[in-house]
């Protein structure tokens, strides 16, 4: 909206919004017109009877039907407050609609149209995505240019209609629905056959572990905390028992579900906490050009779950007071029940609800007379919750935490001091390098773009939402994510950095909206409007650059068909072979990656990584005594070895490297032939040793069974 239609810029859209203070007297007609000036004689009816300003009632066609919250019961008309503005944290109901004339049929027609349209840019999009994953699997080299331009298809058209003023509050809602199915299917395009992220893995198992036993909290041998937070297993099992769904398929559905939810919670926290739909659509559209929400935060994960439910909750507790479409106590129900919810499905979420919680009502506001409704009772609660489950349900989640974080402390630390090396940008924690040189000045450029709109959005914030807890929350957290981007040169801190991101983004995407509405209505050029059409490209495709590893961006060969047949990887063809034969449940060392599918596929106990040292006795030629008590403690039977090298890290899972053997590990396996293990499996790279019962003496490990062989 200009300042020409503004009056003068007091209603402004960048006008601070002023909390009411009690005993404030003013002329109500000099108010009356100074919230009316600029608009049309049909928009000035709107603001005579309805409490609305003056951007609102702009944001309407002249013959547009129009909800709005009435002035009065009473057929009287009130004189409107001084600049009349909605509160933020407050939704208006909707209750009575301004006749539509003739003209209404003639806009719905071009609105449905151009929704056509946006859904026709998003199925162009992934076809586009799907062809360049079908490029990558047969070995060519370009599938990234159709890569980007599906994504530019699918992000940039529905966020500029985002920005505009025309949509309707439901056309908002529906075009983030469109945006988060859109996105959510890049991921399952990319890994159309199985799950191949590392959480991914573990979480399967866990479903699979519920519907073979009918039991919550069954042992995890990898990650022995994922067991306590069923949230995201429990219903993906019920699905797949009740429809007979893989629980692949059901996983993917429970998915896309909460990929759905996501975009709505949103748009109803930013709604509630600016009381605009505008700002709130174009907030949630930014959140999704946000680091890793393109794979990570859409793979088959507990916070994946956890994180929508979160901020519907945090949305919940704000609106947890009259007026509102529902009761105050309804509200606070729904946001205690939400809670419950994060507290049982995962541990890190549900620690960042209660730190947002308790900074909103500990943020002090000095210069605000009034007194501020606080989610207090919410915050309590969740504390409670989740003191009592970490105590009483997942007391290892304390021991999973603590080396992670104490180790990204030290570790950071030492980096400031100069005493550790600084972790070399755009390389993957698994040793796979990010592409191309012109990818890297991109992902600095998205860095700078995202840096300078939150500082300014910030700025923003502060001039229209300070005497309101929840906006100044949320520009610490952009300014938080800001000052987080550094923590990627930490080796031991940049994981958990980028992982924090998927939470201190909330703030910094409604930041980056307000910065961009206001350079939308400071300089309406055409010339400003393409400029951040490009910045939304860059952004998007930096992000997606710094988080996701160019070797793990687009599909990779997982089936081959060969002269008839199909062939799949040798670790799933391992695990299976281990199922059928072994029989499940045996302790079995493995590798990373490999032990994943032993997991899932061979459902065995696997010991995998670095508690216990697994990861040190694959890797090394000599076989001291530690190495035979690391076994023997934890009753080892079988070992399995693979000389082609793999690599991956939390965010991005595992994946080999193309025609590459590793001499070190071909090398280490050798060790086992000679202290007497028996191999009895080898596929080429992989092979299973059968430990001999004298290494093991003492140990748990039951006899060879009869009527294993050597497999191929």
């Amino acid at each position: 909206m200009s300042s020409s239609n503004s009056g003068g810029g007091k209603d402004h859209f960048w006008t601070r919004r002023r909390a009411p203070e009690s005993g404030r007297n003013g002329d109500r007609a000099e108010a009356a017109r100074a919230t009316t000036r600029g608009l049309t004689e049909d928009r000035k009816a709107l603001v005579e009877r309805y409490t609305i300003d003056a951007e609102t009632a702009e944001s309407h066609g002249p013959h547009a039907p129009v909800n709005l919250l009435p002035r009065a019961a009473t057929g009287q008309t009130a004189a409107p407050r001084a600049n009349a503005v909605i509160l933020p944290e407050t939704r208006r109901p909707e209750l009575p609609t301004v006749a539509a004339t003739d003209d209404w049929a003639a806009g719905g027609i071009r609105r449905a149209t151009l929704s056509a349209l946006l859904i026709l840019s998003s199925a162009a999009g992934l076809l586009l995505v799907s062809a360049a994953d079908a490029l990558s699997r047969s070995g060519h080299r370009h599938g990234g240019v159709p890569f980007w331009l599906g994504l530019f298809a699918i992000f940039l058209p529905v966020t500029a209609r985002l920005a505009s003023r025309t949509p309707t509050r439901h056309e908002r809602v529906a075009l983030l629905v469109l945006l988060g199915l859109a996105s959510y299917l890049v991921k399952v395009l990319r890994d159309p056959f199985r799950f191949l992220y590392t959480d991914e893995f573990v979480h399967q198992y866990n479903v699979l572990s519920i519907l073979a036993t009918h039991q919550l909290f069954r042992e995890n041998p990898i990650l022995p905390a994922t067991p306590a937070y069923p949230g995201l297993e429990a219903p993906t099992a019920a699905l797949s028992a009740l429809t007979g769904m893989s629980t692949f398929a059901a996983g993917l559905v429970i998915s896309a579900v909460a990929r759905l939810i996501l975009m709505l919670a949103l748009f109803f926290l930013y709604e509630t906490v600016t009381g605009s739909g505008r700002l709130a659509g174009l907030a949630a559209a930014l959140y999704a050009a946000s680091p890793h929400f393109l794979f990570f935060i859409a793979d088959f994960s507990y916070e994946s779950l956890a994180l929508p439910i979160a901020i519907l909750a945090l949305a919940a507790a704000l609106r947890a007071r009259p007026p509102s479409g529902l009761s105050g106590r309804a509200w606070l129900a729904v946001a205690l029940v939400l809670t419950a919810g994060v507290v049982v499905t995962h541990h890190m979420t549900s620690y960042a609800l209660i730190a947002t919680l308790l900074a909103i009502c500990l943020l002090p506001l000095p210069w605000v007379r009034h007194r501020l409704r606080r989610p207090w009772s919410v915050a309590l609660v969740a504390i409670a919750l989740t003191a009592a489950w970490l105590t009483l349900v997942a007391r290892e989640t304390t021991g999973y935490l603590s080396p992670v974080l104490l180790g990204a402390l030290r570790e950071t630390i030492r980096t400031a001091q100069g005493e550790a090396q600084v972790r070399k940008l755009f390389q993957s924690h698994g040793g796979a390098g990010q592409g191309p040189a012109w990818e890297h000045y991109l992902a600095f450029t998205a860095v700078l773009i995202a840096t300078v709109g939150i500082l300014f959005g910030v700025r923003a914030i502060w001039r229209r939402y300070r005497d309101f807890p929840a906006p100044i929350v949320f520009a610490l957290a952009g300014i938080a994510y800001v000052a987080s981007l550094t923590l990627r040169l930490v080796p031991a801190a940049w994981e958990t950095a980028v992982r924090a991101s998927e939470f201190l983004f909330v703030g910094g995407a409604l930041a980056l909206a307000l910065f961009g509405l206001w350079l939308l209505e400071r300089f309406p050029g055409r010339l400003v409007r393409f400029g951040m059409v490009a910045a939304l490209a860059l952004l998007v495709m930096g992000d997606v650059i710094s988080t996701t590893p160019s070797a793990t961006r687009l599909a990779e060969p997982y089936r081959v068909s060969v002269r008839g047949g199909t062939l799949i990887p040798q670790a799933a063809t391992a695990a299976q072979w281990a199922g059928r034969v072994l029989g499940p449940g045996n302790r079995i060392a493995a590798g990373e990656a490999d032990g994943r599918f032993l997991l899932v596929d061979g459902r065995q106990h696997v010991f995998a990584g670095t508690n216990p040292p697994i990861a040190t006795i694959l890797k090394t030629r000599g076989f001291p005594p530690w190495q035979i008590g690391v076994l023997h403690r934890n009753g080892i039977r079988y070992v399995v070895t693979d000389r082609e090298p793999s690599g991956g890290d939390g965010a991005n899972g595992y994946y080999f490297f193309r025609d590459r053997r590793d001499k070190a590990l071909s090398r280490a396996r050798m060790k086992f032939p000679r202290v007497g293990a028996e191999p009895i499996y080898d596929s080429g790279d992989i092979v299973v040793y059968d430990l001999p019962v004298g290494l093991m003496m003492g140990g748990h490990a039951p006899h060879r069974r009869p009527g294993t062989s050597l497999g191929r």
